[in-house]
């Protein structure tokens, strides 16, 4: 049943493939980790003439591309498998249900959109989550007064996207209802119901749109005032020097994009609920008709 084949089941039946995609992107992850604390012995290796932790970073960087590059090889045959898989599926089992050509088409994308949440989205959660977890550690040795404040900082985004959750779930609701509609709408043939359908589609969009635009606008207010405080405490350490200066800096700037890419996978998990909540009940919901405008 296509109902099973939902998020989580995926790593359950595709387990082994994904589990050395993972593994890969964990190598590449503890590179970039690294990189900050190896690139600031360089710039103070450099100005005192030793040239050692340059190549050091040199081999650390190459050994980096070497795993990136195989995992890209990978990753996208494989995804490509495993949505070729569930699509298949996914058509046998609705036309076993009689279910309608405008049903299974917007439900072929709409996997189409889980697979790419793994593939993309998760990808770049997993990779903010250890990029954040490894800039705490570092800054966590080097102040905790940069820990704290970027413990503050993580909290009040995570807030932020705690209030908005239930709301970007029902605008995404509303929003994949009506593109269940599409093709329905467009063997009509009616020129007015067409307008109509699209005019829907947009304003959903903008409210989902205009609320992301508000959230990241809060986010941007903490990431600045995160960095100005990370740069105060840098400076004005005793014993710093220009390489610690910087890793510092490259680490909060580092959680800074973690924290950027965190709620944006929020709310396409938000969107992927969903969506898998639509693919385990029956078809009828989708087939409503829903063409007044979002309120």
């Amino acid at each position: 049943m296509l109902g099973e084949h939902v998020l989580w089941s995926i790593f359950r039946r595709f387990k082994m493939p994904l589990v050395f995609i993972f593994t890969l992107l964990s190598i590449e992850n503890v590179v970039m980790v690294l990189t900050p604390f190896l690139l600031g012995l360089a710039i103070d290796g450099l100005l005192s003439g030793n040239f050692t932790p340059v190549f050091w970073l040199g081999s650390l960087l190459v050994s980096g591309i070497v795993v990136g590059t195989g995992r890209r090889f990978f990753d996208t045959r494989c995804y490509g498998s495993i949505y070729a898989k569930l699509a298949s599926e996914n058509a046998v089992n609705g036309w076993n249900k009689g279910q309608s050509v405008s049903s299974l088409s917007a439900r072929s994308e709409q996997i189409h959109e889980m697979v790419s949440f793994v593939e993309v989205e998760l990808t770049q959660s997993y990779n903010a989550v250890i990029k954040i977890a490894g800039a705490l550690l570092m800054l966590s040795i080097v102040d905790l007064y940069l820990l704290v404040g970027c413990l503050i900082s993580a909290g009040i985004i995570g807030l932020i996207y705690i209030i908005s959750h239930k709301r970007i779930f029902r605008l995404n609701r509303g929003l994949n209802d009506q593109h269940e509609k599409q093709v329905l709408t467009l063997e009509k043939r009616n020129a007015l119901k067409m307008q109509c359908h699209f005019k829907c589609m947009t304003r959903w969009s903008i409210r989902l749109s205009d609320l992301e635009a508000r959230n990241f606008a809060l986010i941007d207010l903490v990431a600045i005032a995160l960095v100005l405080g990370s740069l105060w405490v840098a400076a004005s350490g005793g014993q710093a020097t220009p390489g610690s200066i910087f890793a510092i800096l490259a680490y909060v700037l580092e959680f800074v994009e973690g924290s950027y890419l965190l709620p944006l996978a929020f709310q396409q998990f938000v969107r992927l609920n969903e969506i898998t909540s639509r693919l385990t009940i029956s078809p009828s919901r989708s087939e409503e008709t829903l063409d007044e405008l979002p309120s």
